[in-house]
Order: structure tokens, then C-alpha cells, then sequence
């Protein structure tokens, strides 16, 4: 028993001084230079630990010291990031963006096509009798295309060092179709064809015009975020361009000088260039984000253009074959066709607000593109009758000897302005 107690005093001894020396300890440090532990106090030496190896001791704090900051790190990203970010975010704004992912995207596009060069008569209902004398008057009819649905989408790598590559794929499709019409009377009516070769007729009593829009552009494209601050980042961007833009504009003449007459012509245009921009996002609370994006590219293309012209009242006719493989005879006044190559500036721009939770993102926002000198018009020139006007000419009436060669022709040169909202769901990986 007396043996025990004594064994028991010994114990409380050396933890008491144990407790007496920690503050030397904290004060003094670990002296590891020789691979052994040193306590000691104000007053000299207490013990030496000898052969005490603090490597793994080392490594500790450091794994320590990484996971301290791997939580500083994480708490920048979003709450329901489940990649784990290194130390050094590699200065790509949210840490989660220092890892690589894969994404892809759809978005709806909502836009509506203008141009000009899509007259198709001139009217003057006869109802003032101011113009009465005039030999051109009336009021230009043109046709607008209705606003079209499009899609584009795309799929990409976004790469740890920041860089991305991505193909995109945007298709629009718009038309519309317009009428004009005057009726034999009193003041004066008349309708004007502005399409027709005027060779061949110049009034009609019935217009109906009709136009088509098929836009198709390819987009391989590289890129690179960059940090501005906690809150705002901007990407550089650019992308080889193959854009292939589909034209078709008819015009349907009856009456008068016409007898179911139908002018065609069709544009298509095949271009391939360099396209740079920029975007920027400020990020917000709660996942939102506004952005803005804009770029310009110019490509080098070739356009095809073709002009033909029937009218069933004429003697002028063409054997051709059908589409089911029959032969036909078509009353062809005008068949000419042009190819030449030609530059095709190209200005866009975004803005936009976009939400994101977990790895999808929703955006939406408004879009305008400006694809300059993207529309031609081929129009022959008339040099007018020689002799005598005639004022009213009787319905298929012969032609008349002309000053101006009926070869000579132009072409007026138009934009191709596309606007309107976009919504996109993208999906990251």
C-alpha cells in the first residue's frame, strides 16, 4: 500500500512540473536542429528527448496549413460546387473554375429580319387628282419578313489553365408574302411592276410577292477568362466563321401587260473568315450575373445570283425538265446568272442577365447582328420607248423599239439586320 502511494506522489511530481515547463515550451519553441526535443524554462535545462524525428511532424502542419486555406478557397465558390479547388485558383475567378469540365448548350432564338431592296410595285390608287398628270407617281410596296424562330447550340472543354474550345451552330429561318392589287376604273389606277425586266411589261393589275430567309453560320472557337476582381471577369474570344446565307425573293404579275408572269431571283451567299470579341460577366447575389458580349468579323465569300423571268402571253418558251423527270415547256423571257466574290463585314453585339445553380445555367437576354452588303439586287435598267409615250397600252402589247441595250443591269447592294431575345440552358460537367 505504502508502495502504491509512493508511486502515486512520483506521478503527481512529474506532471506538476510538466505543467510548470509548458510555458517555457510555448516561449522557447522545438529545437529540431539535431533531431531532438529540448525543454526548457527561464532556469536551464529540464530534459533532453533524444532521436526524435520531426519530419512527419512538419508535414502535418503544412497539410494543416493547405486544408486551412483549401476551405478559405472553397468558401469563394458556389454552395453547390462539388469540384475542390487547389491552393492557387490559377486566377480564373470562382475557384471551381480552375478545374476542367466539358458543356454544352441550347438556346431559342426569337429574331426578326430586315432589309431593304424587297420592293415589289408601285401603287397609286388615283384618288388625288394632283398626280393625275404625272407619269410615275404612287407609293412603294415592299415586303418585311415575319419575325422566325432559330436554334443555336454548341459544345465545348473548358481547360484548367482557363482556355476553352467550342463549336457553335446557329440556324434562323424567316419569310413572309405581300399583295397589291388594282382594279380598272376611273382616276387612273395603275400598278407598277418594279421587278420585271422592263423589256417585257411595265404595269399589272394583281402583285404578289413572297421571300425566304435560310441562315446557317459555323463557329469553331477559342477562348480565355480573365480575373478583374472578386466580382467582375471578362473572356477574349475568337473563331473561324463558315457562314452559308440562303436568299429566295418571288413576284407574281398578272393582267395588263402580264400574263402570269413570275420574276425570280434567288441569292446565296458561301463565306469563311476570322471573328474576334470580348464578353463580360458581373457576378451578383444569389447565382445572378449580367453580361455583355460583342464582336466583328470579316469574311471573303462567294455569291450566286440568278434572274429569270416566264409570262405564259409570250412566244418565247424553253424546254426544261421537271423535277419528276418529265420535260415542260416554260414561256422564259429572262434566265441570267452572276458569281463573284466578295467581302462580308459582320458587327454583333449581347446583353443579358444569367442564373446559375449547381451545373446547369440559365440565360437570356437581347441580340443584334449586322451582317453588312449580305443582300444583292439585280435590276435592269430602262432607257425608255423611243417615240411617242403610251400612256395606257393595251394587255400584251408588242414590244417596243428601245434606246438602251435590254442587257444592262446593276446590282444594289443591302444589310441583313437580325435582332431580337435569345434563351439558353447550358449544362456543365
Amino acid at each position: 500500500m505504502k508502495g502504491r502511494k509512493g508511486w502515486f506522489a512520483t506521478a503527481t511530481v512529474l506532471v506538476a512540473c510538466l505543467l510548470g515547463a509548458y510555458p517555457a515550451l510555448a516561449q522557447e519553441g522545438l529545437n529540431s536542429t539535431s533531431g531532438q526535443i529540448t525543454i526548457s524554462d527561464a532556469g536551464g535545462k529540464l530534459f533532453v528527448s533524444p532521436g526524435v524525428d520531426l519530419t512527419s511532424f512538419e508535414a502535418a502542419v503544412e497539410s494543416e496549413d493547405a486544408i486551412a486555406a483549401d476551405v478559405d478557397c472553397d468558401a469563394d465558390c458556389d454552395a453547390d460546387c462539388d469540384v475542390d479547388c487547389d491552393v492557387d485558383c490559377g486566377g480564373c475567378g470562382d475557384c471551381c473554375c480552375n478545374a476542367g469540365a466539358w458543356f454544352a448548350y441550347a438556346e431559342w432564338l426569337n429574331w426578326r429580319a430586315n432589309q431593304q431592296g424587297m420592293d415589289f410595285a408601285m401603287v397609286n390608287g388615283g384618288d388625288d387628282p394632283k398626280y393625275w398628270n404625272l407619269p410615275v407617281r404612287g407609293e412603294i410596296n415592299s415586303l418585311s419578313y415575319d419575325r422566325g424562330n432559330g436554334l443555336r447550340t454548341g459544345i465545348g472543354h473548358r481547360f484548367p489553365s482557363c482556355w476553352d474550345i467550342s463549336w457553335n451552330y446557329t440556324y434562323f429561318h424567316a419569310g413572309n408574302a405581300a399583295r397589291a392589287e388594282v382594279f380598272a376604273g376611273p382616276y387612273n389606277a395603275t400598278l407598277r411592276s418594279t421587278r420585271g425586266h422592263p423589256r417585257w411589261g411595265e404595269y399589272a393589275y394583281v402583285a404578289e410577292a413572297s421571300a425566304s430567309l435560310n441562315y446557317n453560320v459555323h463557329d469553331i472557337e477559342f477562348g480565355r477568362w480573365i480575373d478583374i476582381d472578386d466580382t467582375t471577369s471578362i473572356r477574349f474570344f475568337g473563331s473561324f466563321r463558315w457562314a452559308d446565307i440562303d436568299q429566295e425573293f418571288r413576284v407574281f404579275y398578272d393582267g395588263r401587260d402580264y400574263d402570269r408572269s413570275v420574276v425570280d431571283n434567288p441569292s446565296n451567299i458561301n463565306a469563311y473568315g476570322i471573328r474576334l470579341g470580348v464578353e463580360g460577366h458581373w457576378n451578383l447575389p444569389w447565382g445572378f450575373s449580367l453580361f455583355g458580349r460583342g464582336a466583328g468579323s470579316v469574311l471573303v465569300g462567294d455569291r450566286h445570283t440568278r434572274y429569270t423571268q416566264t409570262d405564259q402571253g409570250t412566244d418565247w418558251w424553253i424546254q426544261r425538265m421537271a423535277p419528276d423527270g418529265y420535260s415542260k415547256l416554260e414561256h422564259l423571257l429572262v434566265d441570267v446568272t452572276d458569281t463573284h466574290t466578295q467581302a462580308l463585314p459582320v458587327l454583333e453585339t449581347a446583353v443579358g442577365v444569367s442564373w446559375r445553380r449547381g451545373i446547369f445555367e440559365i440565360s437570356g437576354g437581347y441580340e443584334f447582328n449586322a451582317w453588312l452588303n449580305a443582300c444583292k439586287r439585280l435590276s435592269f435598267h430602262d432607257g425608255g420607248p423611243i417615240g411617242p409615250l403610251d400612256v395606257d397600252p393595251p394587255r400584251n402589247h408588242p414590244p417596243r423599239p428601245w434606246d438602251a441595250d435590254e442587257g444592262t443591269f446593276s446590282f444594289a447592294s443591302h444589310d441583313l439586320i437580325l435582332d431580337g431575345v435569345f434563351l439558353r440552358l447550358t449544362v456543365v460537367r
